[in-house]
């Protein structure tokens, strides 16, 4: 038996999904809230969050050509963004404690529990970084 690997498959998969995402292809749902859209892939969307998962699962499927809208209510439109760029990157990038609040509520109600805070050591070699559980430090706040 012969087996094969795919190097770079992982970032490869990555890169076009976001491409994909950015340029709104290919994204069969929207999620809306504050006034805007914002296209998605449901099975992105459904395998990294087991609260979009079950909203997905429950809402009926739009009718043939059309995208599945859910209303995110409880979630600001610039907090949405970031959302969805983190489900897209594995990333997220958040400025004051306003926005980080937010975001780590919506992160929370989203489900994504393995999030870690990455920042620059500053008594180390530049570029080095520490991590923290962000769910947890948010928690003794």
């Amino acid at each position: 038996m012969q087996r094969y690997w795919w190097p770079g498959f992982e970032m490869q998969l990555l890169r076009e999904l976001q491409r994909q995402q950015n340029n709104a292809q290919l994204c069969d749902t929207l999620l809306q809230t504050e006034g805007i859209s914002v296209p998605a892939h449901s099975c992105v969307l459904a395998a990294l969050s087991p609260y979009l998962s079950e909203k997905l699962s429950a809402s009926p499927p739009p009718p043939s050509g059309q995208k599945r809208q859910l209303q995110l209510r409880t979630v600001k439109a610039q907090t949405l963004l970031k959302l969805v760029g983190l489900l897209y990157s594995g990333e997220l990038e958040v400025k004051g404690s306003v926005e980080q609040n937010d975001v780590l509520s919506a992160v929370r109600q989203f489900g994504i529990a393995d999030l870690v805070e990455r920042q620059k050591d500053l008594g180390t070699n530049e570029g080095d970084e520490t991590e923290k559980e962000l769910c947890e430090l948010h928690r003794k706040k």
